[in-house]
């Protein structure tokens, strides 16, 4: 059994089913649960204004966000739906993804994901002004 270096919680060993160790490793090497790897990918978030996270498909959609979406980081604590999603071309990945998504306190974000074979997103916060021209 692990214990979280930034809260002290116990991180137990998940199910055998599955192929998670139940935490991860800071950039010092210290152990940190999934819990903290959100507030740790927020703070990150806050103070650089970009950040890479993963694109998934929302299994979903709510309300009037019909994209179908999410912005996550790799164990899932931390998400955002995305609110307007445009496909387009790329010169070297082919396939180009264009998300926009907005959180309360961290404000309004871009994010693009080149090529087919990955999940990855390059994300970069945006002013408010440039997030109402593209998501109308």
């Amino acid at each position: 059994m692990e214990t979280c270096s930034r809260c002290g919680k116990d991180i137990s060993k998940p199910e055998a089913t599955t192929c998670a160790i139940g935490f991860a490793y800071d950039e010092n090497g210290l152990v940190v649960c999934y819990k903290c790897c959100a507030t740790i990918d927020r703070q990150y978030m806050h103070d650089h204004g970009k950040i890479t996270l993963y694109l998934t498909p929302s299994p979903s959609p709510v309300g009037s966000i019909k994209t179908g979406y999410n912005v996550i980081n790799w164990p899932g604590t931390l998400g955002f739906r995305c609110v307007r999603v445009a496909l387009g071309r790329n010169n070297i990945g082919r396939k180009r993804i264009d998300v926009w998504f907005e959180d309360n306190v961290l404000g309004y974000w871009h994010g693009v994901q080149y090529g087919e074979n990955t999940q990855l997103i390059h994300c970069k916060k945006i002013t408010p002004q440039a997030y109402r021209r593209s998501v109308g």
